[in-house]
């Protein structure tokens, strides 16, 4: 009887618990500094339908949602998360995609309690608690994928490695961890390091102005750290410096579209009317991401995306704010009249497949520890600390692969190693030819054998030329030249 009894206050508490709907505010960068929403989003209704026609996952409660356009800009993403919280009254976000975004309002949003679960953050400041003790993320940390460049380099006999990076809160936290990875190794060099300024419009082509010191360094294998932009601006000088067959150039995240960059107020030769040029020094470059998950059901979603992004499904909810969640009186959607195209005339950028998956996987972590939650006896929404505490128990195989969170909230993945080879002037092409493996730590060749490096040679790079030593060589106790002993 005593059991019994105990069952039924469990019940009952979780009834008591359990809302008629959780509301969700999910950011997508459509407009602004990553044009991607077009591309992922058709993933947000996937994933709405498929936890409300769960029976087994939040029984009773809807989950509805709203997403807003933080456009990859921290003062967009405040708005929108005001927005999504003063007028929408949701009980978590999902995002916002870029770090720039989550640095501003994740702490903002500590004062509501709510939990952020980003798709795509990848800055190292994120993981800490102290500042950020309710966001997750079910990408990786930009840390995570450092070792794969180490490991290749190995892998290929490289002992030296020059880091260059933007200086900011996603690439420079990533660069400090690799330089004193590299300073740390006991057979491999630092051979240069750069801190250079984000890329804009009113500096492009700063490249041209400190890589001949790169070049008389001796550097011939180089991490480019920055976004698009910026590693755009260092091939564009590097072909122009004659700094390409010879060199081998290594970066994270790129995508196919990395070397275009439109509209008007680029200094000559580096707007738009550079992107063919760009496009062919990119040929043979490596990049370095998270390993693509491969299962019969993630080719099914990816096939179904791309379908629903022809279709055009999302087109009813294109104009944001938008989405199920009912206000009265409504905001104005698109208020700052932008175009919010969905691009069938341009075809799918196959890379933004891997984004789609995680921001299903996203609203599908929230949904689970959500559900977890009220089994306890909690109330996500009265309680929405309760649903981040939940994060680290939660674990499941996705659409992007095994999502398992740490301490950090952070998922550890595996890495692939990308060449890149340009298709077209419009279209460079990311062919996997390595893999880094989380659960061994080891490289491996995968995917197809690389043939070519940059300048379209087949002979590997060396990773250092020797240079003659000068007396600065000795005053500074530099050690990379050649002093003939």
């Amino acid at each position: 009887a005593t059991m019994q009894l105990l069952l039924l206050l469990g019940s009952l508490a979780a009834c008591a618990a359990q809302p008629s709907e959780l509301r969700l505010g999910i950011f997508i960068s459509w407009e602004g500094g990553w044009d991607v929403g077009d591309f992922v989003a058709p993933a947000v209704l996937h994933a709405i339908d498929d936890i409300n026609s769960n029976p087994s996952l939040l029984p009773s409660t809807q989950l509805k949602w709203v997403w807003h356009d933080g456009q990859c800009m921290a003062n967009f993403a405040t708005e929108a998360m005001m927005d999504m919280k003063l007028v929408y009254d949701v009980d978590a976000f999902v995002g916002p995609p870029c770090s720039v975004s989550v640095l501003r309002v994740a702490p903002m949003g500590n004062y509501w309690r709510l939990p952020f679960i980003s798709w795509a953050a990848a800055s190292p400041l994120l993981s800490d608690k102290s500042l950020y003790p309710n966001f997750g993320r079910v990408n990786g940390n930009y840390l995570k994928l450092n070792p794969m460049f180490l490991a290749f380099a190995e892998n290929v006999g490289w002992d030296h490695l020059a880091v260059v990076y933007a200086d900011n809160g996603l690439f420079g936290p990533t660069a400090d961890d690799l330089v004193a990875t590299i300073q740390a190794h006991p057979d491999m060099q630092l051979s240069f390091t750069k801190l250079f300024s984000d890329t804009t419009k009113s500096n492009a082509g700063q490249s041209m102005l400190w890589m001949p010191l790169m070049k008389e360094s001796g550097a011939r294998v180089v991490v480019i750290l920055g976004y698009c932009a910026d590693i755009r601006d260092v091939l564009l000088a590097a072909k122009r410096l004659d700094m390409l067959e010879g060199y081998q150039y290594l970066m994270l995240d790129a995508t196919s579209g990395c070397h275009i960059v439109s509209g008007d107020g680029w200094p000559e030769t580096w707007g738009p009317e550079a992107n063919a040029e760009a496009a062919q020094a990119f040929d043979y470059t490596f990049n370095v991401a998270s390993l693509a998950y491969s299962s019969p059901e993630t080719t099914a979603f990816e096939e179904q995306i791309v379908e629903d992004f022809e279709d055009r499904v999302f087109e009813p909810y294109r104009f944001p704010p938008a989405g199920d969640i009912v206000v009265d009186p409504p905001l104005p959607q698109n208020k700052y009249n932008l175009s919010y195209e969905i691009r069938t005339d341009q075809g799918y950028q196959s890379y933004a497949l891997s984004y789609a998956a995680l921001l299903y996987d996203a609203i599908a972590i929230y949904a689970r520890a959500a559900d977890a939650v009220i089994r306890n006896g909690d109330d996500p929404s009265a309680n929405p600390e309760k649903v981040t505490e939940m994060l680290p128990s939660i674990n499941f195989t996705g659409f992007s692969g095994f999502v398992d969170l740490d301490e950090n909230l952070d998922r550890t993945p595996d890495v692939a190693l990308m060449q890149i080879k340009r298709e077209s002037d419009a279209v460079l092409r990311l062919d996997q030819v390595g893999q880094f493996l989380a659960e061994t730590q080891e490289y491996s060749d995968a995917g197809e054998a690389i043939q070519f490096y940059p300048g379209g040679t087949e002979v590997l790079p060396t990773a250092w030329v020797p240079r003659e030593c000068t007396l600065d060589d000795f005053t500074y106790m530099q050690q990379d030249c050649d002093s003939h002993g």
